[in-house]
């Protein structure tokens, strides 16, 4: 009941000056200050999968117990939001609803926790996770992309949309569990160029992991040093790492 309000509320709240949340007047962004401060921010998280984790946190470089024991290819996580009601109605709304005016919203969210968990500063370029070219056709967006376009200004960092593809159409990751969506994404990146050494890959979401670890994975084969993985939000889902 409680996401069929959320839903409704996003949809008819599309007009310019008005809180995507709640509705109500708002001269200052798309999401209202109020609203704003009852959002979920990851705080507790562990440094490299970024999976909530409580008592850890981004200076100590605390990590989760399978991180410790099967590390990711991903080096450390970023995320500004924990992906919950009503953050993952507003990802969802701009997956699949077309909602383009939450983007800079959550992608200033989340360059501000890429500033105060990250030293991005050494970071040579910026990857969006790239879209198999039917689903970008019937999308007609990456979400990913528009996210990292905002991201990349914000930090003045550089972006390659180009140096990685997905050749391989697979099925919907949100239509799997568990160990299921780490099959699914089985090579299904490519390569085609390295761009630099150390990378910063952006999502929408983390969930499991799955897309992002395997993406670094490809990446790190093919002689990357470094990589952070970047995400507007992240559950606490967690499968087994390569």
């Amino acid at each position: 009941m409680k996401s069929n309000i959320w839903r409704n509320i996003i949809q008819n709240t599309g007009l310019n000056g008005y809180c995507g949340l709640c509705g109500q007047f708002s001269t200052q962004a798309t999401i209202c200050p109020d609203c704003n401060s009852n959002l979920s921010r990851l705080v507790s998280a562990c440094y490299q999968c970024g999976s909530p984790t409580p008592g850890l946190n981004h200076i100590e470089k605390g990590l989760c117990g399978r991180c410790q024991s099967k590390p990711p290819a991903v080096d450390h996580s970023v995320s500004a939001f924990h992906y919950e009601t009503p953050v993952d109605f507003l990802l969802q709304s701009i997956k699949f609803q077309g909602q383009h005016r939450f983007i800079p919203f959550l992608a200033m969210e989340l360059a501000q926790a890429i500033k105060q968990q990250s030293h991005y500063q050494t970071i040579d370029v910026i990857i969006p996770v790239p879209l198999h070219s039917q689903r970008l056709r019937s999308r007609g967006y990456n979400q990913a992309l528009e996210i990292a376009k905002v991201v990349a200004k914000t930090l003045d960092l550089p972006i390659d949309y180009n140096c990685c593809v997905r050749p391989r159409a697979n099925i919907a990751q949100a239509d799997l569990l568990g160990k299921a969506r780490l099959q699914n994404m089985h090579n299904v990146f490519a390569v085609r160029r390295l761009p630099a050494s150390r990378i910063a890959l952006i999502d929408d979401v983390m969930t499991t992991g799955a897309t992002l670890f395997e993406l670094a994975h490809c990446l790190k084969i093919a002689g990357a040093n470094y990589i952070e993985a970047w995400v507007c939000a992240r559950s606490g889902q967690l499968i087994d790492n390569h």
